[in-house]
């Protein structure tokens, strides 16, 4: 009776043991499908996974056209990389040209990795305008991404210090890296919210 008994706690023990280690099998797999889905969803939420993607227009902003976007550009209080004052001329720009608005930061990754294929891109189309916005806080940022990346400096561009956050605040821009298209021809700017693919980019 003794050993039966024995045997009976030893089972009893064993399977108390057993329960416990499932329960805490089963605890750990739903946290690691709960973090597992949270990350998901935010990377399909952002477009992270998605290079090259399109935003609907009147989803991402606020249904600009071409020519509204160029307007508003010649009104704002624009500085460039040394916080001096510039003015976008408006008079260089129609929507009959290809231009693209480029928004970056030096402290976003994925912009980071897309501006040597950015400046390749620029200087195969040459008939492409640029008008490249930076989203820094500091001055000293900028120039330090220059260092690395000198032809991102290039005088073919219109370079923007956008510290303020006015040209951000008119395009919505709520991630980067950013590019708005401006195709000749067409008042419906295409706006791209997140990393292009510029060796495969064109009008």
């Amino acid at each position: 009776m003794k050993a039966s008994g024995f045997f009976f706690l030893e089972n009893l023990v064993r399977i108390t043991l057993s329960c416990r280690i499932d329960h805490m099998k089963t605890k750990i797999t739903a946290v690691f499908i709960v973090v597992a889905a949270v990350f998901i969803y935010f990377v399909f939420k952002g477009g992270y996974l998605k290079p090259g993607s399109d935003k609907p227009a009147a989803e991402a902003k606020a249904a600009l056209t071409s020519s509204q976007i160029l307007e508003k550009l010649a009104a704002l209080d624009l500085r460039d990389y040394n916080g001096d004052k510039e003015t976008f001329n408006k008079a260089s720009y129609s929507v009959s040209d290809k231009i693209i608005v480029h928004l970056w930061a030096s402290w976003c990754g994925p912009c980071v990795n897309e501006v040597p294929d950015l400046i390749e891109y620029s200087k195969k189309n040459p008939d492409v305008k640029f008008v490249i916005v930076s989203l820094d806080d500091y001055k000293d940022d900028i120039e330090k991404f220059l260092k690395s990346f000198p032809d991102f400096d290039s005088k073919n561009y219109f370079k923007i210090w956008d510290a303020d956050k006015k040209a951000s605040q008119l395009f919505n821009a709520d991630r980067l890296p950013m590019s708005v298209v401006l195709h000749p021809g067409k008042e419906e700017p295409q706006f791209i919210q997140s990393m292009v693919n510029w060796k495969l980019f064109s009008f």
